[in-house]
């Protein structure tokens, strides 16, 4: 018994096996649970923060059946890995076809809501019992699944909710090839409509035309080479017209995006435009932007 008390501790931290049995909170009726608001909650407060350190350096509960730090532990484990698999399966599952991407999505949602809880189920349990290893590495792992979506949707804030980006709004190139690829997809029309233009100026006034001080057959084999750089799908090259059609896909999900890029001659230079849009979706959340910018870096090396 002695070994396993001494076990149970090194785990979880010192946690009172005899409150972790009789408050287990899986098996709290609702009746029961109302009661505690209702009747006991106050009480419940003070005794569980009513605690001091042993002489083995050990936190100490003044009031073993109201220590709840070992079914938080085992909760934040349960949640963590919630949080982990709705995460695993957002984005792989999307790029796998197996859901729609709005499914992708809600799940990647979910998993930023679960891990949070998690991370605060479990940090508060590593407070109360520390040491307790379980609990710290279940704090650490939420901190990670939360960081991983709260970096996409920090990076999302402020960027304008479009999904058509080209560096002519007047004129801007047109696609032909990938038309056949984006069948159910959002439209990709001749023209960019005012609203879209005036929310892209707004946003990414740095987008512009490109002008490459080299002929115009110069200039379409490096735009070639950027997007093989770019690891860019190819759909279509056509020196003669000065256009080049290509897809990329994001990272995670797997959302298809197509570029079309324009090379026309202006004397001895050429200017270069460029356009990405996205196939679902009303914003993009600067993906296609980034896609550009980096691309008018490489021309521009």
């Amino acid at each position: 018994m002695y070994k396993k008390d001494a076990l149970r501790s090194r785990l979880f931290g010192n946690v009172s096996q005899k409150a972790a049995l009789k408050h287990c909170f899986w098996n709290v009726s609702v009746a029961g649970l109302r009661s505690c608001l209702v009747t006991e909650l106050p009480g419940c407060c003070d005794d569980l923060f009513d605690c001091w350190w042993s002489d083995e350096g050990l936190l100490q509960p003044s009031n073993p059946p109201t220590n709840y730090t070992y079914e938080m532990t085992i909760a934040g484990v349960i949640l963590a890995a919630l949080a982990f698999l709705s995460l695993l399966l957002s984005g792989p599952g999307t790029r796998w076809g197996w859901w729609d991407f709005k499914v992708g999505l809600a799940l990647f949602a979910v998993a930023f809501l679960i891990g949070a809880l998690a991370l605060l189920v479990s940090g508060f349990a590593w407070w109360r019992t520390r040491p307790n290893p379980v609990a710290l590495i279940v704090t650490v792992l939420c901190a990670v699944i939360v960081l991983l979506p709260l970096t996409q949707i920090v990076g999302a804030r402020g960027k304008p909710r479009i999904h058509d980006i080209s560096t002519d709004l007047v004129d801007p190139p047109r696609f032909s090839a990938v038309l056949p690829l984006r069948n159910g997809a959002n439209p990709a029309p001749d023209r960019i409509d005012d609203k879209t233009a005036a929310l892209q100026r707004a946003g990414y006034p740095d987008l512009v035309t490109l002008d490459l001080p080299l002929n115009s057959d110069a200039a379409f084999a490096k735009v070639l080479d950027a997007a093989k750089k770019s690891e860019w799908e190819i759909v279509s090259s056509r020196p003669a017209e000065g256009i080049l059609e290509a897809t990329a896909a994001t990272a995670w999900f797997g959302f298809h995006d197509d570029i079309v890029v324009r090379i026309r001659a202006a004397g001895e230079h050429s200017r270069v435009d460029i356009r990405s849009t996205s196939r679902v979706g009303v914003g993009d959340a600067g993906k296609n932007a980034d896609r550009i910018r980096k691309f008018l870096m490489l021309l521009r090396s």
